[in-house]
């Protein structure tokens, strides 16, 4: 299982970079950060647990007293978050991610992402509830809905049957493989987290 979740980290770093190159070109004008590339690295080989720990919030969100409207606008949302030393940016947007945002906003969170890259974590109330790269999911075991509701604009011909076996993983724990002529992915639980990958 340890050799299936390096191969899953090496092939979402290869589809990073390469997404990356691809959204801004390889003679790009784009301004860079005083982030340091091994501090990007750093990230996937920490476990989420370890990621919630470390999650700093770079604006304050605005609260109100108002108790009635305890729904998340994008307002009240802070501009970035920083977890686990890797900036990610609110991008809550209607027109652009309307799926992903409404799914946020369904589960009173904020969708954030790294920026120029295809991660993407939902956040709610300072801590990452769910992960999204190319060809991989992610989300807390108190929040596998949201990560079966996610499963829905992922390209699977079988969804009912991805979401059992999802369900299956979390009442027994044992991993699943799907290895077929239409579809294969792998769902499977480490440190309060459960994974589908594809």
């Amino acid at each position: 299982m340890k050799t299936k979740l390096y191969a899953i980290i090496i092939m979402s770093f290869i589809l990073f970079f390469a997404g990356a190159i691809g959204y801004e070109g390889l003679h790009s004008n784009a301004s860079t950060t005083p982030q340091k590339t091994s501090d990007m690295l750093i990230h996937p080989q920490k476990s989420n647990s370890e990621l919630t720990k470390n999650l700093v919030l770079v604006d304050d969100v605005t609260k109100e007293n108002d108790l009635e409207s305890s729904v998340v606008t994008e307002e009240s949302l802070p501009e970035e978050v920083t977890i686990d030393n890797t900036v990610f940016v609110n991008i809550m947007n209607d027109n652009k991610f309307s799926d992903l945002s409404k799914l946020a906003r369904k589960y009173n969170a904020g969708l954030y992402a790294i920026p120029y890259s295809d991660v993407v974590a939902i956040v709610k109330d300072g801590n990452p509830i769910f992960f999204m790269s190319a060809g991989s999911k992610s989300a807390v075991k108190e929040y596998s809905d949201l990560l079966s509701e996610s499963l829905a604009f992922s390209g699977f011909e079988n969804l009912d049957e991805v979401r059992e076996n999802m369900n299956t993983v979390l009442e027994t724990g044992k991993e699943v493989n799907v290895d077929n002529s239409n579809e294969e992915y792998s769902i499977f639980q480490v440190d309060g987290w459960i994974y589908v990958s594809w």
